[in-house]
């Protein structure tokens, strides 16, 4: 039990300095939740609350040695260099909205033509991204924040508001 404590304690650090320097960076960030309900990268309910805070961009949390970021994408805006741009970058996973357990990317026979089809019967997709949280440090992760955004700007994605997330199904 022990452990599991030690885990959810460093996790929960990490959150609270890398919202320490979000807060110079953002015009908007939420206190830190505890919150259940969330799911790992291979579709398993994660069985202890993770800490997370939200901005208008993105809710960020971090479980195990995972620090996530996930964007709610408008489909209509989706874009191909954008994706491409961002699969090159990061380490990404993008799933539906109404079905969050069906996992877009990565996946074996991923095709750019084939996942635009995917996303149009949803208004939404999600696209989360990892960060190791042994290998950066939080002033690492706050700098991948700023750019994600950048690159979103520049390629004119919609980035739905997450403070407005009272979305229809």
């Amino acid at each position: 039990m022990s452990t599991i404590k030690s885990a959810i304690d460093t996790n929960y650090i990490f959150i609270e300095k890398l919202r320490s320097i979000l807060v110079k960076l953002v015009d908007d960030i939420s206190v830190i939740e505890m919150t259940s309900n969330n799911y790992d990268n291979n579709n398993n309910l994660i069985r202890n609350k993770v800490p997370t805070t939200t901005t208008n961009l993105c809710e960020i949390g971090s479980y195990d040695k995972i620090c996530y970021f996930v964007y709610i994408i408008e489909s209509s805006s989706f874009n191909y260099d954008f994706l491409k741009l961002i699969i090159e970058r990061y380490n990404v996973h993008i799933y539906g909205y109404k079905n969050f357990n069906e996992n877009y990317y990565p996946k074996k026979d991923f095709d750019l033509g084939k996942f635009k089809e995917q996303i149009k019967p949803e208004r939404y997709f999600q696209i989360e991204l990892d960060f190791d949280i042994t290998a950066m440090k939080p002033d690492d992760i706050a700098n991948k924040y700023q750019e994600v955004s950048s690159i979103a700007k520049d390629f004119k994605v919609n980035i739905l508001n997450q403070f407005n997330l009272i979305l229809p199904v």
